[in-house]
């Protein structure tokens, strides 16, 4: 294969990665914490769980996504008993978030699932063959955030 052809591919193959992994976080499953929640809410409960008391904005800077999309969830998630909301002390309007005892099972749930996922994946690999990943991985992040920045 020449070395566009193999652009080509790799680009495809992207793609079609991308698109699944998009649906996937839709869809409710119970990943081992015996309710079924979408990888979107595990997302978020796995945020506020290594940022505990972090707000509704900064999690939507954080996802690149509206501050209102992030409320939607927040409030599944409150309502599912997952997330606690603290009001600040010096602003009432500011909302703080913090887990619950789920919510703490849940954010462990899916760093499970990314290991796991991570370990089937790249686990056989070579030294070389990961640094060569982790560098396209962190080019593809640079990418997405220069994209997300010209918006």
């Amino acid at each position: 294969m020449s070395d566009e052809e193999l652009v080509e591919a790799a680009a495809q193959t992207l793609l079609r990665v991308l698109t699944k992994v998009q649906a996937d976080r839709r869809v409710a499953r119970s990943y081992k914490t015996g309710e079924a929640l979408t990888m979107i809410e595990m997302e978020l409960c796995a945020r506020i769980g290594d940022e505990p008391g972090i707000t509704g904005s900064e999690l939507a800077e954080y996802l690149g996504v509206t501050a209102s999309a992030v409320s939607q969830v927040i409030t599944k998630l409150t309502d599912k008993g997952h997330v606690r909301v603290e009001r600040d002390k010096a602003n009432a309007r500011i909302k703080h978030l913090h887990l619950t005892a789920s919510g703490k099972r849940a954010a462990r749930a899916i760093h499970d699932r990314y290991q796991q996922m991570t370990t089937a994946v790249l686990g056989s690999s070579s030294t070389r063959d990961l640094k060569t990943t982790l560098r396209f991985l962190q080019n593809l992040e640079d990418f997405l955030d220069q994209a997300r920045a010209e918006r």
